[in-house]
């Protein structure tokens, strides 16, 4: 495809590990006349796409867990960080940052991978994270264009729809990706959505020219690179061919075609429209102007790097990029009372009755609580009949009872994998006028699920790191400053 068709560039997707991606994207360079644009998703670090094992690659909080940190210094080192070992192992462009406002708790695909509901925070800290990759000399992109928050459909599925009328859609879901273009982003990726008040036709806003070219380009005057979501994404892939998919995305204004189906074919139709002057060769030039310009600062900016591909996992896996995930993780831990007054010490620590519903990593909750002599009684996600009447038999001589959750999903359809058997154990212990504190390793939007707790503790994700912060928050040795980025 490199040497007959001219690919520009590659996005590495699936599960390797830095070496071999480096060894390969060498490989694919030698093959081009032209350097190649090397691509990735690492929403939150190279973690996303390389070997998850965290020795050697570090795992930075998702957005939604930035998005509760109050010193948003740490989102801009965070995001810079993420940029080095990008540009360290030869990645030009992050897709990222997810700039959708997430609105709808049902959200499948976002949830997460956003800043949070309020889209004035999401827009700042969108910025901080694009500047935060730029000054690593990695290209920033933002998406999903024109909003993907308000959504309860995978648009790698089916093709969501988005109802709002222009009002609404230039305060919330449009607010963010302005922000950015006046910002200077490098490039913007294109959902796969059908937004009636933007595109009246129903045309996947991807493939819609009043949406890619009209509405971003010329109404809100951004110039950076267009950029398709996937185009293997069923969404898109069930309504049209291979190569008139990629034909309908070049014509409605994109300059990059991600994953497409049918080079090709593809490069054919292409050819065809631009030889018939549907597209004039003047058109041509400046989208493949834009790209190169790109390219050749990302160049620019990596020149020196990842020369020594051996070295590679020893900087990748470096103590400051792990204390920088400390920090971050801690900054975001969130205490939301409920009821009551809150009263988190060693004392309480010790006197109180802990229970863990669900696997955590490594288990190190259960290992950290142990360290400091405390025991905690482990069941099933599911709490069996026996696991139940245990927790009871437990929680009878204690005035307080933590709760931790693992083993928490995103799906509201699925009670983002809370048993109803917990939420039952927990109106019972309230009956025996027991203090409810629930710690959260996952979706805040859970909170909902638990009136009868007095307090939460919300760690927003299970690594291992987020477990040391919340027994540290338990036993009072850090105060949790974090702050909900949604509203309940």
């Amino acid at each position: 495809m490199i040497k007959e068709y001219g690919v520009g560039g590659i996005i590495f997707l699936y599960k390797s590990d830095p070496v071999k991606q480096m060894m390969l994207a060498r490989k694919f360079q030698a093959a081009s006349k032209v350097p190649l644009m090397i691509t990735q998703d690492a929403e939150w670090g190279l973690s996303m796409r390389l070997d998850i094992d965290p020795k050697k690659v570090v795992r930075y909080p998702r957005n939604m867990t930035l998005g509760a940190i109050q010193d948003e210094e740490i989102v801009f080192e965070v995001a810079k960080e993420i940029g080095n070992q990008c540009a360290a192992i030869g990645v030009h462009m992050n897709f990222a940052p997810v700039v959708d406002v997430n609105n709808n708790k049902a959200n499948p695909v976002i949830h997460d991978r956003s800043f949070g509901d309020n889209p004035d925070r999401v827009a700042r800290l969108a910025c901080l994270f694009a500047r935060g990759l730029q000054a690593a000399g990695v290209l920033a992109c933002a998406k999903h264009f024109p909003g993907h928050g308000d959504t309860n459909i995978d648009s790698h599925v089916e093709l969501p729809t988005i109802k709002h009328n222009r009002n609404r859609l230039d305060a919330v879901e449009l607010a963010p990706f302005r922000a950015l273009a006046r910002n200077g982003i490098d490039a913007i990726m294109h959902a796969h959505l059908n937004v009636p008040a933007l595109d009246e036709t129903g045309t996947p806003s991807s493939l819609s020219h009043k949406i890619v070219t009209q509405l971003l380009q010329q109404e809100l005057g951004y110039k950076g690179l267009n950029i398709t979501d996937g185009l293997g994404m069923d969404a898109v892939r069930k309504k049209y061919a291979p190569g008139e998919l990629e034909l309908a995305a070049f014509l409605a204004g994109n300059d990059i075609l991600l994953c497409p189906l049918d080079v090709p074919n593809a490069v054919s139709l292409i050819e065809r429209e631009i030889t018939s002057g549907r597209v004039s060769e003047d058109d041509l030039n400046r989208r493949v102007l834009k790209i190169l310009s790109s390219k050749k600062w990302a160049f620019e900016q990596q020149k020196g790097l990842n020369e020594n591909i051996e070295d590679i996992e020893k900087y990748l896996t470096r103590k400051e990029a792990y204390e920088l995930q400390r920090r971050a993780y801690r900054a975001a831990v969130t205490l939301i009372p409920q009821q009551g007054e809150i009263s988190l010490n060693k004392s309480s620590f010790d006197s109180s009755c802990i229970l863990q519903m669900g696997k955590l990593p490594e288990n190190a909750f259960i290992g950290l609580c142990n360290q400091h002599e405390k025991a905690v009684l482990s069941c099933s996600s599911a709490l069996s009949p026996q696991e139940f009447n245990a927790c009871v038999a437990q929680a009878q001589k204690k005035e307080c009872v933590v709760i931790a959750l693992g083993e928490m999903n995103k799906f509201i359809n699925k009670n983002f994998g809370i048993s109803e058997n917990v939420s039952e154990l927990m109106r019972q212990l309230r009956a025996m006028d027991k203090k409810i504190h629930v710690i959260l390793f996952g979706t805040p939007y859970s909170i909902e699920l638990f009136p009868n707790a007095n307090s939460f503790i919300v760690a927003y994700e299970d690594t291992v790191t987020s477990q040391h912060a919340v027994v540290d928050v338990l036993r009072g040795d850090l105060k949790p400053s974090g702050v909900l980025p949604i509203t309940i």
